[in-house]
């Protein structure tokens, strides 16, 4: 049992729920001698704590479902055990557990806020900003590319036929069909049978496949153009450019919703930020030098704390 859930241990410790025995009605879903936790409990913890991915490993895993209420029930009994023992009154925890219920709570508010956002229509300022700047919904250049792979001798398996890359370079720049000869040579099992066709795009300035690999590809003007031989850790590779597909501007349609999207999340943020912006204090009538001297205590009790 290896993943801890912290943040219920962290909520059971900032809200103290009230665990002990099942009241009636209440189905017992764990249970060790100082503590009980009801499917109350645990319906809780699963519709507003546990994230969706975590949901479906723990519905889909046997091991991730035990996983999940023996961590649930120890972090909780370990959280209670934690506050008998007054360690939740401690200057230093109850200073964090203070941090953590403000935060809960700010995201809170912050959530009720964004979700009662009304969103004005934004479809002609989309336009406007797609007409503004064009260029920055540029689809760039996309490459794809088939290959014949020749593996390091030590490799291959004993009953391949040796072939030299230059010699079936030379048998493609004659008009060999370049398909035939990566079905009949190539050692990459996935691609042979297609052709030597990969199945990827690759466009300039991410990175796909190993570096000369890459390079090689993006130096082919044609489809249809092939490569010298090309060494990288797997062996040799002849490339071909097997489709090209040029950058483009897309039509506004084609963007419009990404756009909006864009200006949907600006207008959030904008809204949000003015929310906050009315809970900020007057800095200037704050006692910044006030802070400053808290700031340098603190870090003078920590240095002392070093040299003990």
């Amino acid at each position: 049992m290896t993943r801890p859930l912290v943040a219920w241990a962290l909520v059971a410790l900032v809200w103290a729920p009230q665990t002990g025995l099942a009241g009636d009605g209440e189905r017992m879903i764990s249970q060790t001698e100082s503590l009980t936790l009801t499917e109350k409990d645990y319906q809780q913890y699963i519709e507003h704590i546990l994230p969706e991915k975590a949901r479906r490993r723990a519905l889909d895993d046997e091991y991730e479902l035990k996983d999940l209420v023996v961590t649930l029930h120890s972090q909780t009994a370990m959280a209670e055990e934690a506050q008998r023992t007054g360690l939740g009154e401690q200057p230093g925890v109850e200073a964090r557990l203070q941090r953590a219920r403000r935060k809960i709570l700010v995201d809170a508010l912050l959530d009720r806020k964004r979700a009662g956002i009304q969103y004005p229509d934004l479809s002609k300022l989309a336009r406007e900003r797609y007409e503004a700047h064009p260029e920055t919904y540029r689809r760039p250049e996309r490459r794809k590319a088939a290959h014949i792979l020749l593996e390091p001798m030590p490799r291959r398996a004993k009953d391949c036929e040796v072939v030299d890359a230059k010699a079936l370079v030379g048998r493609l720049d004659e008009g060999a069909d370049f398909a035939k000869l990566a079905r009949r040579y190539s050692d990459d099992s996935v691609t042979a049978s297609k052709g030597g066709v990969i199945d990827r795009w690759a466009r300039e300035g991410k990175q796909v496949f190993v570096e000369p690999f890459q390079q090689a590809l993006f130096q082919l003007e044609a489809e249809g153009e092939v490569s010298a031989p090309v060494h990288t850790r797997f062996g040799v590779h002849i490339i071909r450019l097997a489709e090209l597909k040029e950058g483009e501007i897309p039509p506004f349609e084609k963007v419009k919703d990404q756009i909006v999207a864009d200006l949907r999340r600006e207008y959030r943020q904008s809204r949000l930020k003015e929310f906050a912006q009315k809970h900020y204090p007057d800095l200037g009538e704050a006692d910044l030098d006030a802070v400053r001297r808290l700031l340098k205590a603190s870090l003078e009790r920590d240095r002392a704390a070093d040299q003990e």
